[in-house]
């Protein structure tokens, strides 16, 4: 199902007083279009106006009408609510009568834009998820920095991995169709992504041991996987940033520097994706990286997932 912007510009022609006094009229008016609200839906986006916010019945019992002019909005009414459903891309004129006594005391026009926005999924472990702070995690700020004309989808996964191997606690390989839990990739299909950034490699580094031998081949499933369910949308490969050393997990950076990072730059190359390097943004960065993470020397505090947002938004932008 598309996801939509709707562009919802609503208004009245004030007459002597701000709210139209229904139950006194008697000649039928037509509204003008003044004001801009924004709404961004997905699947069945539906969404209203109030109309006792412009309408003053003066005691007349009112009943309202609303018809579209276009397929793309289907309208309907539900007291003083009317309601719009966004069926697809458009411009449509929703027509509301208000009747009193059979008659047509007032008309408004809504005019409603329909245009679709663009998806973004956030493929990754806890990094990307959030790790229990998940209003903090990377794709929140992320979608702060995209705007509204950008829907952003946090597909991370505590404890996944590429390979199967690795991770603190419970770890699920990515990938994995057969595990109950790995919703996340699924939902990163279904959402009809436009943009696909990944982010693997950091909990395979503490199983290397087992997944040294597979970590290639399998991040090779996972990209075309992604290529064959999602055609058209563009992949985006996050080289793994480090991790602080000691660290709680004891998720060695060195063997994330010189083994994980090494074959995700490769990937990169080999399928001609996009990159954002992101140990080379973080061990380049003015005052040094220790800045960027809770006391567990793994995962993000606020500033560092601000840090990584605002870098893979610096490339989104130029897509």
């Amino acid at each position: 199902m598309k996801k939509f912007v709707c562009i919802l510009l609503v208004s009245m022609l004030c007459i002597a007083t701000a709210l139209c006094c229904v139950g006194c009229a008697k000649p039928s008016m037509k509204s003008l279009i003044v004001g801009v609200d924004q709404f961004y839906f997905q699947n069945m986006p539906q969404f209203q106006i109030d109309m006792t916010e412009y309408v003053n019945d003066n005691g007349a019992e009112i009943t309202y009408v609303a018809t579209s002019d276009n397929e793309c909005v289907e309208p309907s009414v539900d007291g003083t609510k009317i309601l719009a459903k966004a069926k697809g891309d458009g411009t449509a004129i929703v027509t509301i009568d208000a009747m009193v006594g059979g008659s047509v005391a007032l008309s408004l026009e809504w005019e409603i834009v329909l245009r679709p926005c663009k998806t973004v999924v956030c493929v990754g472990d806890s990094l990307t998820h959030g790790a229990g702070r998940y209003n903090e995690a990377y794709p929140v700020f992320l979608q702060e920095y995209l705007g509204e004309s950008t829907r952003v989808v946090n597909c991370g996964l505590d404890g996944a991995n590429i390979t199967g191997f690795g991770g603190h606690g419970k770890t699920h390989q990515y990938i994995n169709l057969t595990s109950g839990a790995n919703q996340q990739y699924r939902t990163s299909i279904v959402s009809q992504p436009d943009i696909i950034v990944i982010m693997l490699g950091t909990n395979d580094a503490t199983g290397w041991k087992d997944a040294e031998a597979t970590y290639y081949q399998e991040f090779c499933k996972l990209i075309e996987s992604y290529q064959e369910q999602c055609p058209n949308a563009q992949i985006v490969l996050v080289v793994s940033p480090p991790t602080l050393n000691p660290n709680g997990y004891n998720i060695p950076n060195d063997v994330i520097k010189a083994n994980v990072n090494p074959i995700q730059r490769q990937l990169a190359e080999e399928y001609e994706l996009v990159s954002i390097d992101m140990r080379e943004l973080f061990e380049t960065h003015e005052g040094g990286y220790e800045q960027f993470f809770v006391d567990d020397g793994v995962h993000f505090n606020v500033p560092g997932a601000q840090f990584v947002a605002q870098e893979v938004a610096n490339v989104l932008w130029t897509l």
